[in-house]
């Protein structure tokens, strides 16, 4: 059948539908209309015809091209009504084929390789887009990696820094409480005077001495 699309182009289109008379008026359809054949010709292919032809316009030729599911859907509804006194049951109508003038389609399928041109660039740009955030938060994950293992070094540098520094200061601590202990010990004593003068020497015996003279610390008893 010839019709024309919602944008006013020419096109053909092939029509199909599964039909069965209704079980308990078959003798009276043949009565009516004779053979099966003879209903189709007479009654179902026009009303088939009608509901596509008030179907088909309702839609730009892209859309039918893209999708036939609502010229579909409108050409049930149409049949459903224009036989309801009809005992016969229609069953899925198909849109077999659509044929539009060659200059359409050539402009279609130009669009639609600019359309999936466009859809591989975008795909491209996306990927591109995705590595990049990638490669941004992997630098980011390398530079707090860094940065702890830094913060890290730096804090035991100082961590040692500080225990040695207080190991420093116990130990002279430690040094100064026994010489203070010592000194205590010695004070009143009399040999603290001798004591000191043992710390103050520096172990040298005297290269001349008068006559007479005592050798420092030394006090040899017989």
């Amino acid at each position: 059948m010839n019709a024309a699309t919602k944008n006013q182009l020419p096109v053909t289109a092939e029509i199909s539908i599964n039909w069965s008379v209704n079980p308990d008026a078959t003798l009276s359809l043949y009565k009516k209309y004779g053979t099966l054949q003879q209903f189709e010709d007479r009654v179902l292919d026009p009303k088939i015809r009608q509901a596509a032809k008030d179907a088909l316009p309702k839609f730009n030729a892209d859309e039918l091209i893209r999708d036939r599911n609502g010229a579909v859907q409108i050409i049930m509804a149409n049949l459903v009504e224009q036989l309801a006194g009809y005992p016969v049951t229609v069953r899925s109508p198909q849109i077999e084929d659509l044929t539009l003038p060659q200059q359409y389609m050539d402009a279609v399928m130009s669009k639609e390789k600019e359309r999936e041109a466009a859809q591989r660039e975008l795909y491209a740009l996306e990927k591109q887009k995705l590595q990049a955030q990638q490669e941004v938060q992997s630098a980011e994950a390398s530079k707090e990696a860094t940065k702890k293992i830094a913060d890290g070094q730096a804090y035991k540098t100082t961590t040692e820094a500080a225990a040695e520094a207080e190991a420093i200061r116990l130990r002279g601590e430690a040094e100064a409480a026994a010489i203070k202990a010592v000194e205590q010990a010695l004070a009143g004593n009399p040999l603290y005077v001798q004591y000191l003068q043992a710390r103050a020497w520096n172990g040298q015996l005297p290269q001349t001495m008068i006559p007479g003279g005592a050798v420092p610390f030394l006090n040899i008893q017989n």
